[in-house]
Order: structure tokens, then sequence, then C-alpha cells
């Protein structure tokens, strides 16, 4: 089940769950706008977060968002995804680009027409990964992105007070560092 289609079912589990505990052992849902590492910098789908402010609101519940927006976040998390973009477009390997403030993704593929990932065995996020770290850039590589096990993506999450000329250093290390991967796998 996949969004527009599931009517938000993510959002109205919510509910589900207070009613089983019972809203009365319930004070509060604590939401983070984009999923980390599982889905690789994930924002929630349109609608999700209006959703569930409604449900917090029907039970008198609190709801605490651990926001990153603040100014340099939004304008160099603006900047980042613009590279990661350019990125994706110089990059055959580069299949999907998506994030939010400065909690980036990127997604690799063996295929961008069929978006087909690479095989597991590949390890080729752990090797986009080691390739960063040799040139000085930490990235939390991830897995299963397409179904629990085929997938490879990088989480990118520099510090909030991050510079314009730091951001480009980051996407200067990352496009050396694909390319390189790139050139030992079938792409």
């Amino acid at each position: 089940m996949t969004y527009p289609s599931c009517g938000l079912k993510c959002a109205r589990a919510l509910e589900s769950a207070i009613l089983q505990e019972g809203p009365e052992n319930v004070s509060a849902f604590i939401a983070e706008p984009v999923v980390g590492a599982a889905l690789g910098a994930a924002p929630a789908p349109p609608g999700y977060f209006q959703k569930i402010r409604e449900i917090c609101d029907r039970h008198e519940m609190d709801y605490i968002e651990k926001n990153q927006l603040v100014r340099n976040s939004k304008e160099q998390g603006e900047r980042l995804l613009q590279g990661f973009e350019a990125l994706k477009d110089r990059r055959p390997s580069v299949g999907n680009v998506r994030g939010r403030g400065l909690m980036c993704g990127v997604e690799f593929v063996s295929d961008k027409a069929g978006k087909r990932p690479f095989p597991p065995e590949l390890k080729v996020a752990e090797r986009v990964m080691d390739a960063c770290l040799e040139r000085g850039l930490i990235v939390y590589p991830g897995h299963g992105t397409v179904d629990g096990v085929a997938g490879d993506h990088m989480l990118i999450g520099p510090p909030l007070v991050i510079t314009a000329g730091q951001v480009a250093d980051i996407l200067a290390i990352l496009s050396d560092a694909i390319g390189a991967v790139e050139r030992e796998l079938p792409v």
C-alpha cells in the first residue's frame, strides 16, 4: 500500500495505538519529520502531520515535532539537495535523491530507467562509504530500500551550522567517491 491510495494509513495507525493503550495512558506523540537510517532521509507523505495533529487534538495529546528547519538548515539543505539533484544527473548509479533540511539521502541503482537495485552482495553503499571516508567525508550507508534486502542508499546529515563552502566540499567529495565506485561496478 503506497501513498496516496493508502489514505495515510501510517498516520491513522497512531489512533489505533492510542485506543489500544487507552487514551488516558498516552500523553504525547513525538515525531521526526524525516525518516533517517531506515529509509535514507524519506520525508513523510503530504498530509501526514496534519492527520497526526487532528488525532492528537481529538485525544487531547501533546504533539512534539523534532524540527530541524532553522534558517541555516533550510538554506544549506536546499543547497545540498540541489547539488544532489545535479549529482543524480551526472552519475549513472544515483537513482534518487531526497531529503528535508539537512537530512538528505542518495539511493543507488544499477539501472536508472528501471530503478533496479544493485545485487546486495555488491555492497554498493558500503563501498561508497569507504570511498567517502578515504576522502574525509563521513556518511551513513543503508540497505533494504526496495524490499528489506535489496536497495542501497546512504544518508548525509551534516551539522546545522554547516557553511555553503562545506556543502560544496561534501558535494565534490561525494561525486568523486561515487565516481570511483562506479568504475568498479557494472553500471
